[in-house]
């Protein structure tokens, strides 16, 4: 939020208009929350990836994978791909556009959850028996957290000790 302080004020704005000002959500408000909704699920989409060790040594395109490899699904390609009618992967956008144009691919023009949202979010918590038994639990703490955080909290960046904002590198660590 701190990056892309327009989203931030876009969901204060849907939280304010469908809570009023001062009250705190709760899951029936949730279908009511259709932008903050659109951006969890670009949260998620924006950096995805859980690795996983395969159980027995395979050959996937040609290619052997021994027992014990880590494989990690590119999630953030398929996220960002159309499957064609041959199941080949096309980009079909820019990696440079900003989040906040981002978060729109999950809403209609008239500002709902497009039906196919909920479906690709999916995704995120694994595929087949590698499915995250606690995906439910997740999914509706994540939402509870961040609903709650921005219905009752602006954030912004830090200041250094003269009062000048501190700049914020967006990046990510391993480990």
């Amino acid at each position: 939020m701190i990056l892309y302080p327009g989203v931030q004020q876009k969901v204060h704005a849907e939280l304010n208009t469908v809570l009023r000002k001062g009250n705190l959500p709760t899951f029936t408000d949730r279908q009511r929350l259709p932008y903050l909704q659109a951006v969890l699920f670009e949260v998620l989409r924006w950096q995805p990836g859980v690795p996983h060790a395969i159980t027995a040594s395979d050959i996937y395109v040609g290619r052997y994978i021994p027992e014990g490899c880590i494989v990690i699904f590119n999630v953030w390609y398929v996220s960002c791909a159309k499957v064609t009618k041959n199941h080949i992967f096309i980009l079909t956008r820019a990696v440079t556009r900003k989040f906040r144009s981002r978060t729109l691919r999950h809403l209609t023009p008239d500002g709902q959850l497009i039906p196919q949202a909920k479906q690709n979010y999916g995704i995120y918590f694994g595929f087949g028996r590698r499915v995250c038994p606690g995906r439910s639990f997740a999914e509706y703490a994540l939402w509870a957290a961040a609903a709650t955080m921005l219905s009752s909290m602006k954030f912004e960046r830090a200041k250094d000790a003269n009062g000048n904002y501190i700049d914020i590198k967006s990046a990510f660590t391993h480990g």
